[in-house]
């Protein structure tokens, strides 16, 4: 009787040491093809968009197929919302699916992973997001930018939100109040 179970254990461990593109995720849309802030980066415009730009830059390298980077695009999209009005910083992405020797170039090991690019200057090495409780949620993405340029004496230009406004949404994290909600004072 242990004979017959073993072969079906030894394909299921296989199964899931195989990578995720070759499972049923391989078909999955990129992420952020109808954000207006955040812009899809290829190995064709990578180096011209954000490497010779003048501006910061905070790129997602993500897989379509990965739930963590779906449930993340949402909070990243309302962090590139928040900052639309910024002339310093910019908000990216790179499908690793499609651009992997970009990916491989960066040493993207895990997704979601955010980098940021051309702080304190054009050229710079990149930052990468340190891992922080709440890091992938709206807030800690704000606050670690917020801190990365404090760190370097410059600003975003862009007032931090008030955190205490925010709601808890569906999933646990926080979501920024919708702009036409807010009163001035």
């Amino acid at each position: 009787m242990v004979a017959p179970v073993f072969p079906l254990l030894l394909l299921l461990l296989v199964s899931c040491l195989l990578p995720c593109e070759a499972g049923f995720w391989a078909n999955s849309p990129p992420l952020f093809q109808n954000s207006q802030n955040v812009r899809s980066f290829t190995k064709d415009n990578f180096t011209a968009g954000v490497l010779m730009s003048d501006v910061v830059w905070v790129v997602d390298f993500y897989a379509p197929w990965c739930p963590h980077c779906k449930h993340f695009a949402p909070h990243f999209e309302d962090v590139a919302d928040h900052y639309s009005d910024s002339t310093t910083v910019k908000y990216g992405a790179v499908d690793c699916t499609t651009e992997d020797k970009l990916c491989a170039e960066y040493e993207v090991m895990g997704y979601p992973q955010l980098r940021l690019f051309n702080l304190p200057a054009k050229g710079s090495k990149p930052l990468s997001m340190p891992f922080r409780h709440n890091g992938k949620k709206f807030d800690g993405v704000v606050t670690w930018v917020e801190e990365v340029f404090a760190e370097h004496n410059q600003t975003t230009g862009v007032d931090l939100p008030d955190f205490d406004l925010y709601k808890v949404n569906g999933h646990g994290g926080t979501a920024p109040p919708k702009k036409q909600h807010l009163r001035p004072d």
